[in-house]
Formats: structure tokens, sequence, C-alpha cells
């Protein structure tokens, strides 16, 4: 037992040094709802909601967080989905605002009995795409949206270490 609490705090201690010498802008992300009910309001607050939680999951794992301006993003983005299939767009934007690490993402709402949270990870240097995490929110509320993003911000944390 004691070991295993020496191994987590040298493991800890690690892994905040290294988040320390990264940064990482997380962008607004983006809604995709196939279900029937088209422009639901709660859909739409429970996207805008994941940016702001994504970013502070990230802070909690020593990570710095560059906030990224809007009108910046928007100019980007040229449509709906666009900066989800163009990381050399989303490296530029990266390199603008001078960080390690892109976030792009988006909610997927095929059903109204979940969601998925889609994280894209882009590397600013090396200008591609290095992951895409997936994490399902089971449930409408608000709730299962927040339960599933620690675990979106570990497996980011996991691709940005290796």
């Amino acid at each position: 037992m004691k070991s295993n609490i020496i191994g987590l705090s040298i493991l800890l201690i690690a892994t905040l040094t290294y988040a320390f010498d990264k940064t990482i802008s997380v962008l607004d992300f983006e809604l995709t709802d196939t279900t029937i009910k088209i422009n639901d309001v709660q859909e739409k607050i429970r996207t805008q909601s994941i940016q702001p939680l994504l970013a502070q999951a990230l802070t909690k794992l020593g990570y710095k967080i560059i906030p990224v301006d809007h009108q910046l993003q928007n100019k980007a983005n040229q449509g709906v989905g666009y900066i989800q299939s163009h990381p050399d767009v989303v490296a530029e934007l990266g390199r603008k605002i001078g960080v390690d690490y892109v976030i792009v993402g988006r909610l997927h709402k095929p059903s109204y009995l979940f969601a998925y949270i889609i994280a894209r990870v882009i590397d600013v240097k090396q200008t591609k795409l290095i992951a895409r995490h997936v994490v399902e929110a089971k449930g409408r509320s608000m709730q299962a949206t927040q339960k599933s993003i620690p675990n979106l911000a570990m497996k980011i944390v996991q691709t940005i270490q290796n």
C-alpha cells in the first residue's frame, strides 16, 4: 500500500513537471445533432459548456491553457466542421497564439440516450493530428457531460506525454 502511494506520488510529480512545459488551447466545441429535435437550446448550452470544463480539467492536471480569441477562431473556421478536418489550419491558429497543442472537438448526438464527446489533438509543431479521443456521455443532462470530461482530459494528457 505504502509503495503504491509513493509510486503514484512520483508519477504525479513527473506528470506535473512535464505538464508545466506544455501549453494548450481548447477551441469551442461544435454540435452535431442528428436527432429529430433541431435547434435544441439545452444541447447548445451543453455543447458550450465542454470547452471551459475541459480547459479546467487540463489545468488541474498541470497544463497551461491559453485562451483563443473567438474572432480568431471564427476566422479560421470557414464553416461547420471545417477545422475538424483541417489540422493545418488549426496548427496555424496555434502558432499565432503560441501554443504547443490545440484541441478541437464536437459533441455528436446520434440519440436522445447518449452523446459522444469527440476531441482531436493537434500538434502545432508537427502540423498534424496526433489523436482523436471519444468519450460517451450517457443521458441528456449536463451532469452526464461533466462526468465524461475528466476521462477525456486524461486521454488527452496521455497522448501529449507519449
